[in-house]
């Protein structure tokens, strides 16, 4: 991932004031680089690509996406993007709670639409082409979404939640929902043993995570997680852990101003060459470079 620029919508948790639970990111991809790393989160999330074309995985499914085309991803889905092609890729994508689609009120909406959503027995379609015009309606309301979460004028809110609205008007009048199990089955053994390995790798980050220890958490011999983890995330273990150091190191770039040294140590790295080694690797450039792109509000 060459670059991201993310914005959370509403005020911080810090603010006093109740926040809007949704946010929005802009990431830019070069060739060969990796778009979104293999991760899951609570929230539920559309993904619309604004130039280029991806190769999104969702769970196990994989499935390449074009230029002006979106996914979602019910909350807690396993996700990530991969590039695809020669050109590289920019990527819209707004996150949000669920439950911002809710009312204290009860009323036939709730009831038919909103709580099955919630309750993880329902979810809206993954993808949304151009070949069909109620998936063609839904991206001109993610494109109406973006533009609001650019400009937020004030009491933008208001016309963010119309937007999600009328994508559940569109779904719905198709009857285009699809169900699910909101308990995991067996099936999904795979997927949980896969969330613990990324959890812990997220918990364990800044010290050095041996291949035995995430091995022994499925009862597996090292080289058989290996080819487990590469199934799945498309990367060794390895891999992985440097990447997520990186956007970890990137983080901390972009808030202080920091020795790269200090910033290479805390995210796991032990030796300064290697971090900026594997930096450049990822994010095409050196850390150096990289925080005089993102220096504002620095001091």
């Amino acid at each position: 991932m060459s670059g991201e620029n993310a914005v959370a919508a509403g005020e911080t948790p810090d603010s006093g004031e109740p926040p809007f639970p949704l946010s929005a990111a802009w990431v830019r991809a070069e060739p060969d680089a990796q778009v979104i790393d293999c991760h899951w989160h609570g929230e539920a999330e559309f993904l619309l690509v604004l130039d280029g074309q991806t190769l999104f995985q969702i769970g196990p499914e994989l499935f390449p996406v074009r230029e002006g085309e979106a996914v979602f991803v019910h909350g807690g889905d396993i996700h990530a993007g991969y590039p695809l092609g020669t050109k590289g890729c920019r990527i819209f994508s707004v996150a949000f709670d669920m439950n911002l689609l809710g009312s204290p009120s009860p009323d036939r909406l709730q009831e038919e639409y909103v709580v099955p959503l919630l309750e993880g027995r329902r979810s809206l379609p993954s993808r949304y082409t151009k070949d069909e015009a109620w998936s063609r309606k839904v991206l001109e309301e993610l494109h109406g979404l973006r533009r609001e979460l650019e400009e937020q004028r004030k009491g933008y809110e208001f016309a963010v939640k119309s937007r999600l609205f009328r994508i559940l008007a569109e779904i719905a009048a198709e009857n285009r929902w699809t169900s699910r199990n909101p308990e995991p089955d067996a099936g999904d053994y795979d997927l949980q043993l896969l969330k613990r390995v990324l959890a812990h790798i997220e918990q364990n980050y800044s010290r050095r995570i041996y291949i035995r220890e995430l091995a022994k958490m499925g009862h597996m011999a090292d080289a058989q997680f290996c080819r487990f983890f590469k199934r799945w995330v498309r990367r060794t273990p390895t891999e992985y852990i440097n990447s997520y150091r990186v956007k970890k190191a990137a983080e901390l770039l972009r808030q202080s101003d920091r020795k790269l040294s200090d910033i290479a140590r805390e995210v796991g790295f032990d030796h300064p060459s290697y971090f900026i080694r594997r930096f450049r690797a990822e994010l095409r450039c050196t850390p150096a470079v990289y925080r005089r792109r993102h220096r504002r509000g620095l001091h």
